[in-house]
């Protein structure tokens, strides 16, 4: 894809800080490129912010590219939902939002931050909204996208059955790929119990 709508959006305390971008570049770009020029270039300074009030997507229906086997890093999960609770939010670096989406139809995918979303909803948060986070749509979003997510095992499927496969960058990597057992943040979120 050569464009997108970058959304980026802040919780505030019973609204929520949004804004959005629309970023063109000449040839194709995968989803990681368009969020490291929004992070390298810090187009998230640049934007003009609006409040709004809250919306209602549940961290629960968001899309896992991991079963619970490939979620480790547990004490780090705690530790973030410490911090959650004492009012602070999780970002990657600068006030930078850790979690990346990409909206595929009605659906939205989570591409990083899977650990920081379960914080979240370890923490008592239930809605997106109140979690900083920045979002890619496009017009353009065929299922080729998203074998990028995938690295050296996106030849491996067709690009129409990503759906049916998480991986698991811990294991070796003949492991890695492996079939899809639960399909939302949720539900991996329930095996892993709320600590």
């Amino acid at each position: 894809m050569n464009s997108a709508k970058i959304t980026i959006s802040f919780p505030q305390k019973s609204k929520v800080k949004t804004a959005s971008k629309s970023l063109s570049f000449d040839g194709d770009k995968n989803v990681y490129e368009f969020v490291n020029y929004v992070r390298d270039n810090r187009i998230d300074k640049k934007i003009k912010y609006s409040v709004m009030g809250k919306g209602r997507i549940l961290i629960r229906d968001l899309v896992t590219l991991h079963n619970v086997e490939g979620i480790q890093k547990r004490n780090e999960i705690l530790s973030m939902k410490l911090d959650i609770k004492s009012g602070e939010d999780i970002f990657e670096f600068e006030n930078f939002p850790n979690v990346h989406l990409i909206k595929n139809g009605t659906e939205v995918v989570v591409s990083n931050g899977h650990h920081t979303l379960f914080a979240y909803l370890g923490a008592g948060k239930k809605f997106l909204s109140d979690v900083p986070y920045i979002l890619v749509e496009s017009s353009e979003m065929k299922p080729k996208e998203f074998l990028v997510f995938f690295g050296e095992h996106k030849n491996k499927m067709k690009a129409n059955d990503w759906k049916k496969y998480c991986v698991d960058w811990n294991v070796s990597e003949s492991n890695q790929l492996e079939p899809r057992k639960q399909e939302t943040i949720g539900e991996v979120f329930d095996l892993l119990g709320k600590g």
